[in-house]
């Protein structure tokens, strides 16, 4: 994993970058709704830490994360596996 942490960083920056565009409640392709973008991007940014990488170094990308977590619906990647998820959600519940 850690052959490609430069490559991941970089890609997170792009993608926090691009948030940072948005604003502070925008989403990745759009400013007003989440998109399949979104969808498709939050499970690889959640688990980054799995490889090494600190993502509360990116400023936009925890209240991204945590936005995608609030949405209706939303489901935990391994749901009730605490030591799997990365989830905000999730992390509040690993203290219980």
């Amino acid at each position: 994993m850690v052959r490609f942490k430069a490559e991941a960083e970089h890609a997170l920056h792009l993608l926090d970058e691009q948030l940072a565009r948005q604003g502070r409640s925008g989403w990745i392709a759009t400013q007003t709704h989440p998109s399949i973008a979104d969808v498709a991007l939050y499970p690889y940014t959640r688990l980054a830490s799995m490889g090494g990488i600190d993502l509360e170094t990116f400023q936009n990308l925890p209240p991204w994360l945590a936005r995608i977590e609030s949405l209706p619906g939303y489901q935990p990647l391994f749901s009730g596996r605490y030591d799997l998820n990365f989830a905000t959600i999730e992390m509040a519940g690993k203290t219980k």
